[in-house]
């Protein structure tokens, strides 16, 4: 167990100094004074004050998100320091991360480590998630392993969207923004009763902008633009007091050209493409934000749904139903490989999730010294997919020209096992399918007794049973030099070029050695005492595990484990040069340690948690350049603080600052992938692990203006900081610094109408968000940037 030290602790009491609720709203309460309105959180599945829930939670209000400009989950991590979501090569690819630990991206047999769930319905991959907003009321954020209230395993953490329902009063609002780029987005909601038991509302949105990175190749678009819209109904109908029943329908859809890429290093192969005519990304300028690819790599998303809700009071509890049907589509999609104005390779995808869930809770409502939530979930999933790599025109040229041109000895090689001239054919598909059926069933409950007036101990409990079936099939594979065993060619002759075996034949799923099932379950639990001293201090004690079920590589390059190895052997199945990776990751386990302090004042509030945090087994994800390694960390763990602070002096200013420090380590990670460049497993035990920051803050400042004809408005300020770190383990040296600001201000006419200026990335800071190796690329690294200053006015009318 990774212990908290003494130095961890002194920094934590030095800390507490320094904490609080983040954008709590002010209320003028007469002339001369003011206070802090109550914020009401549903984290532990009850309406409480977000003071007197003893979970680390940060709270994102829908003032904030207004002001902020808040578009999508993505920018929420400017508000709450814990949280980064990084996309890769698509949109819909993001990885959410809180404390450091996420995973589960694209890839589609890995459920996420963080959950999102909007409305309580969960969202099984990013790309169900990634999309604009909808109208929302708040957005939670809890830190640690959810198991006891959610559900659905989330081993790190969840993020909880809760949006708007219906009203009885008719509102209505539109709002358009102009802004650079060509940025144009217009949205808008309407709201009110049908009759006094029915209301209903409707809202939806568009939002188009042109790409912020210039392609300097002839007929291609510019990359990075926006073009979605979202269509949101909703109807509730309180037949009386004790039954709400709510309906929710959405769609949107995503049509966009992503994503940027930048050069860190070109490696020896630029020569190699320049001598062919190419031309690679600049490294003299590597925020210069252009392109040099020779197709517009797509990006398409459609995601739909439906859920019911219903909230039924009974005499002692509350029954709580949540049903879900959604369907996510990705695609097809087409994507461009080497990132270069060659035409090496290109890949095309295809997937579909169709998902149901059931949630069902009882919880108590009742005043006795013992409260309590039960509950049971289900959750059924059905992935299915396709992807293509695409063999490129200049494919065979860019192989020659890398092992010596006019006097290449690979045609030598060809005519020595038989194949002259069938190396790199242009127009060479290696293709594959993918299919995955998940369902999982939990039964979970938490019990608070009230050991006295002031003191509560709290027990959760969850048993998940989490059952997966996959089938991976490899369809086409005409790559006949791949297939090759070069150790025994010509007596191992032209060994050297196994670097070039770019797509070796696949061994399907299921196969006589791995039958593609699992069958995961486990038990996982909470235990907590809280302690009210005052009105103003409310202390608590946490320890807590969880659980996330096994995962699939499902890529259509992702090979058996090398220990599988003697018996595909014996079996007779193994593929013509048989190639071995790791395309299985055993379920990883959480266990969290951690005590915190809320507290609240007349004019501010003051928050902190301390924590212990580890997960065994974690899934770890890493690309070489030309595969995938999916691997299991023995023991990912760090020790931390985070703490946010909100000072409130006079009813017109309102101060804010939270922020994370972390201190992660690889507890145990032997036999993980060396770094790029290198061969041979190594151990990182002991290791700091890269992609995860040490220090991550963020600050904010608003001013309230009032005039006397009405008129009421704010000015905002915020930064946000994240202390340099490396990007990954696979680039050691290769670092990522944040210092963003942002600013807006705003005015509210007693008319209706209402104007904001906002500036995202005040102070043009860059950094990157991710690198990887560049494919069939020795030596190059490429990376993804952060987005440039952006700016524009929005101006709204409410009805």
């Amino acid at each position: 167990m990774h212990k908290i030290n003494t130095t961890l602790f002194k920094r934590s009491l030095l800390a507490s100094a320094v904490a609080g609720a983040l954008n709590t709203p002010l209320v003028q309460a007469q002339e001369e004074s003011f206070a802090l309105e109550e914020i009401l959180v549903t984290a532990s599945k009850r309406e409480r004050s977000l003071q007197d829930t003893p979970i680390s939670v940060s709270v994102t209000s829908q003032l904030a998100i207004e002001q902020s400009k808040i578009i999508d989950i993505a920018d929420l991590q400017v508000l709450v320091p814990s949280l980064r979501v990084t996309s890769f090569t698509r949109v819909g690819s993001a990885v959410y991360a809180i404390r450091g630990f996420g995973n589960g991206g694209s890839s589609a047999g890995t459920e996420p480590a963080v959950g999102v769930f909007i409305d309580g319905v969960f969202r099984s991959r990013s790309s169900s998630s990634i999309g604009d907003l909808p109208r929302v009321s708040r957005i939670e954020v809890l830190s640690g392993p959810q198991s006891t209230l959610f559900g659905k395993n989330a081993s790190a953490g969840v993020v909880s969207v809760i949006t708007t329902p219906p009203s009885q009063e008719f509102e209505a609002k539109i709002e358009a923004t102009l802004g650079n780029y060509n940025q144009r987005i217009v949205k808008g909601y309407v709201s009110g009763a049908v009759t006094d038991k029915l209301s209903m509302s409707f809202s939806g949105g568009m939002n188009q902008r042109d790409g912020f990175t210039e392609s300097l190749s002839p007929g291609l678009k510019d990359l990075n633009d926006k073009d979605r819209y979202n269509l949101r109904a909703q109807a509730l109908f309180e037949p009386n007091d004790s039954v709400s029943l709510r309906v929710i329908a959405d769609y949107s859809d995503l049509d966009e050209i992503c994503c940027t890429v930048g050069a860190v290093v070109n490696g020896p192969t630029a020569d190699a493409i320049k001598a062919l005519g190419g031309d690679v990304i600049s490294t003299d300028d590597q925020f210069g934000y252009t392109s040099v690819l020779n197709l517009d790599p797509t990006n398409t998303i459609e995601d739909k749904g439906i859920s019911f809700h219903a909230d039924i009071d009974f005499e002692n509890f509350t029954l709580t139903s949540i049903s879900a049907i959604r369907n996510n589509e990705s695609g097809p999609d087409l994507g461009e490989c080497d990132y270069t104005s060659l035409d090496i390779c290109k890949g095309t995808s295809h997937r579909e999730i169709e998902t149901f869930s059931q949630e069902l809770r009882l919880t108590s409502n009742t005043d006795n010294a013992l409260s309590w939530m039960v509950g049971a979930s289900y959750f059924n999933e059905d992935i299915t997919g396709e992807a293509e790599t695409i063999y490129g025109d200049d494919l065979r040229n860019y192989v020659l020209a890398l092992t010596g041109g006019p006097f290449s000895p690979l045609p030598t090689l060809e005519a020595i096992a038989g194949i002259p001239g069938e190396a790199f054919t242009a127009g060479w598909i290696v293709g594959g399918m993918i299919e995955q059926n998940n369902e999982a069933y939990s039964v979970f409950g938490t019990f608070d007794y009230q050991l006295t007036d002031s003191l509560t101990a709290t027990l959760g409990l969850n048993y998940t049973n989490d059952e997966k079936e996959v089938e991976l099939i490899q369809t086409s594979n005409p790559d006949v030099f791949s297939a090759l065993d070069l150790d025994v060619v010509a007596g191992g002759a032209f060994a050297p070029f196994k670097g070039l075996q770019f797509r070796p034949p696949q061994l399907s799923i299921p196969n006589a050695v791995e039958d593609g099932k699992t069958d995961d379950s486990d038990t996982t639990w909470l235990a907590r005492l809280s302690w009210e001293m005052n009105d103003n201090f409310n202390f608590y004690a946490t320890a807590s595990t969880g659980f996330k079920s096994s995962s699939w590589d499902l890529s259509n390059f992702a090979h058996p484990n090398i220990n599988d190895a003697a018996a595909i052997a014996a079996a007779g199945i193994a593929t013509p040069n048989q190639q071995y990776g790791n395309r299985f990751s055993s379920p990883e386990y959480a266990t969290v340690y951690e005590i915190g302090m809320k507290s609240r004042f007349d004019n501010g509030s003051l928050n902190i948690a301390i924590f212990d945090q580890s997960i065994e087994d974690f899934h770890a994800r890493t690309f070489d350049g030309v595969n995938f390694i999916s691997s299991n960390a023995g023991e990912l763990a760090s020790q931390g603080v985070e703490f946010d602070i909100l000072y409130a002096p006079t009813a017109d200013w309102t101060f804010t600052l939270a922020g994370t420090y972390l201190d992660p380590v690889y507890e145990d990670y032997r036999n993980a992938p060396p770094p790029i460049g290198q061969s041979g497993a190594i151990d990182r035990s002991g290791e700091r692990p890269g992609g995860i920051h040490t220090l991550s803050m963020t600050g904010s400042v608003v001013y309230n203006l009032t005039f006397d004809n009405g008129i009421d408005g704010y000015i905002r300020a915020e930064y946000q900081y994240e202390r340099s770190s490396d990007l990954s383990d696979s680039f050691p040296g290769l670092s990522r610094q944040v210092n963003t600001a942002n600013a807006s201000a705003g005015l509210n006419f007693n008319n209706g109408f209402g104007a904001q200026l906002w500036i995202r990335n005040l102070n043009d800071d860059e950094y990157y968000t991710g690198a990887f190796a560049g494919v069939a690329q020795s030596g190059t690294v490429n990376s993804f940037l952060n987005q440039p200053q952006t700016y524009g006015v929005t101006v709204s009318y409410t009805f």
